[in-house]
């Protein structure tokens, strides 16, 4: 597991180790803090990647983000042109959301603090609170699905052209899901560390193995050719519009043919199921 990667899991499972909340409802707010690598690369950039994500962070907590807050932290000697550069950015993935940008700040820093700049967002949306979701929830026998091909966006700036990044805003995808069924009990959008380290989290929140059929994860040819190159395994990848889903596995058809249904999930695979941790270790 990557640094950033660790360093969220470790965060999610302090501040989020109590049992599950009962459903609520009302305003629901996320913060994160966004950087990379070139700053632009193919299929999106910084902007997307801050909007993007804190429009998933929102959903994958039953949410429908409704506002976003963005604060630059600016390299001193960063060009001028390039900060309207990445500001138009994130304004247009905010039009592409649907969201809206209620605030925004910046500070300089000095050079080596950031590449260029790194954006912190604040996300604020509302829930329904009919669904009741966490890795704690997790439970033997649950099935474990994906919205599509994993390790796009990993890939794509690693290599700078040839893949393109899958960043995308996913609560539509996440409503259609939750509107399908009620058996969702855990919902990831999948990051940093990849398809792996989601599936690292819930298992221990829930303190359960993963059995996962690796040749039922969708890859793309050209992300497995490049990743063989690379030395990596996609499923290490990051991702940055894939939704993960565990699901009762009796409501894991409807989950997963309304995956399939949504314009982000045509690909969508049942990629493994979970299982009791004393019977063996994890595949």
């Amino acid at each position: 597991m990557s640094g950033p990667a660790l360093a969220a899991a470790v965060l999610r499972a302090e501040f989020g180790g109590a049992p599950p909340a009962p459903p609520c409802r009302g305003p629901v707010l996320v913060t994160d803090s966004f950087s990379c690598a070139p700053l632009f690369f193919p299929g999106g950039s910084i902007g997307d990647l801050a909007v993007n994500g804190t429009a998933n962070g929102l959903a994958v907590a039953g949410a429908a983000p409704r506002s976003v807050s963005a604060r630059f932290a600016v390299e001193m000697g960063f060009p001028v042109a390039e900060l309207r550069r990445v500001a138009r950015a994130v304004v247009a993935a905010a039009a592409a959301a649907g969201v809206r940008i209620a605030a925004g700040g910046a500070s300089v820093v000095e050079r080596g603090r950031v590449h260029g700049c790194a954006i912190d967002t604040t996300g604020v949306g509302a829930t329904a609170g009919a669904h009741r979701l966490g890795a704690a929830r997790a439970r033997t026998g649950d099935e474990v699905l994906i919205s599509g091909p994993v390790g796009d966006h990993g890939i794509g700036v690693a290599l700078g052209a040839g893949v393109v990044s899958d960043t995308a805003p996913l609560h539509g995808l996440v409503a259609a899901v939750l509107a399908a069924t009620p058996g969702v009990r855990v919902l990831r959008d999948v990051t940093g560390g990849g398809v792996a380290a989601a599936l690292d989290e819930i298992a221990r929140a829930a303190a359960v193995r993963v059995l996962l059929e690796r040749a039922a994860v969708p890859v793309r040819p050209e992300v497995r050719r490049a990743a063989e190159l690379l030395d990596t395994d996609p499923l290490h990848a990051a991702c940055a519009g894939r939704l993960l889903v565990v699901v009762d596995p009796r409501e894991a058809a409807a989950a997963l043919a309304a995956m399939r249904a949504h314009p982000q999930g045509p690909a969508a695979a049942r990629i493994g199921h979970l299982a009791d941790p004393a019977t063996g270790p994890a595949a």
